[in-house]
């Protein structure tokens, strides 16, 4: 408990310490704060996170069938937290193994850099993510990331394993659309 209370109040959401959820709100900021936990903590939340996981893939369906979408959205981006051990308003980068905020903001400051020298004002307004990752040249990644040998292998097993998804649409006869139509689209997903 004295743990506990210690561990809180370096935590973003204050919570009364003698709230029945006190234990299990503390473990999960510690999860998406990536906080070092006690071993007995450690084992404790890694059933909070089991549990959580299923409960919220239960709510989500629960919620979707009934048509409400903001709680169906706030309960995936729950579980997306919980998945990924980090909050919702963190910069997506710092899903990947080692990365911390220091690297985001050196890669984030050369994409910009980058942006700015290239004149290309597309890309000036696109976050700088895992796929610009690997489109990096090696010498470059190296020099910005500054990783062991043996954390750059958990990188690129990360990098690997990331789905790259593109899409495009098209709506169908376009042209002929007014306000009120239903109108038919055309979705690829590459």
């Amino acid at each position: 408990d004295v743990n506990l209370r210690r561990l809180a109040q370096h935590l973003p959401v204050k919570l009364d310490s003698n709230a029945s959820h006190f234990k299990t709100s503390v473990l999960l900021q510690s999860h998406f704060s990536r906080r070092p936990l006690t071993a007995d903590l450690r084992s404790d939340q890694r059933d909070i996170l089991c549990e959580a996981l299923r409960l919220l893939q239960a709510m989500v369906d629960v919620i979707s069938s009934s048509g409400w979408l903001r709680p169906a959205l706030a309960a995936m981006e729950l579980s997306q937290m919980i998945v990924q051990a980090r909050w919702a308003s963190d910069d997506g980068l710092l899903q990947v193994p080692h990365f911390t905020k220091d690297i985001v903001a050196r890669l984030h400051e050369f994409h910009q850099n980058r942006s700015r020298d290239e004149e290309d004002e597309d890309d000036e307004d696109e976050e700088f993510g895992v796929v610009d990752l690997m489109d990096l040249e090696d010498d470059e990644r190296d020099k910005l990331l500054q990783l062991t040998p043996s954390q750059m292998s958990d990188v690129a097993s990360f990098c690997n394993a990331y789905p790259n998804v593109e899409f495009s649409f098209e709506v169908i006869d376009a042209d002929a659309v007014t306000a009120g139509d239903v109108v038919g689209g055309m979705v690829r997903l590459e």
